[in-house]
């Protein structure tokens, strides 16, 4: 934490310094000291997507891509999870794929009532 209740900053003291010399400063970032949170300055939808198999198994390492509101792709995690945070009112759609199944299509829209929307895309089979 920085001086005088400053947030996200830091303050160095006490490190020798040596002509021609490198020191190594490690940093830790403590997230408890900055508990304020700041609005973003429009409203945003964060978007969990799970990619599963045809049994309902999460799909390891899948690829989600959009095509709208921007084009973008990202790899889901070890779970089949990937997320990704929008603009409120986003048409969002796209395609998933991975593990060798049929890929699938996905198109929904976001809504400022809903804040945070959890997304299932089920691929097909091999």
């Amino acid at each position: 934490m920085g001086s005088g209740g400053t947030c996200n900053q830091v303050v160095v003291r006490d490190v020798p310094v040596a002509w021609n010399r490198t020191y190594l400063l490690r940093v830790t970032y403590d997230p408890e000291a900055c508990r304020e949170r700041v609005p973003p300055p429009e409203p945003t939808c964060e978007i969990l997507f799970r990619v599963r198999s045809p049994t309902g198994a999460p799909v390891p390492e899948a690829v989600v891509s959009l095509t709208s509101p921007i084009t973008k792709s990202f790899d889901a995690d070890g779970f089949g999870r990937a997320d990704i945070v929008l603009r409120a009112t986003s048409h969002v759609a796209g395609s998933a794929s991975g593990g060798g199944l049929k890929p699938a299509n996905f198109a929904f829209d976001c809504s400022p009532q809903e804040p945070e929307h959890e997304q299932t895309i089920n691929l097909g089979g091999r």
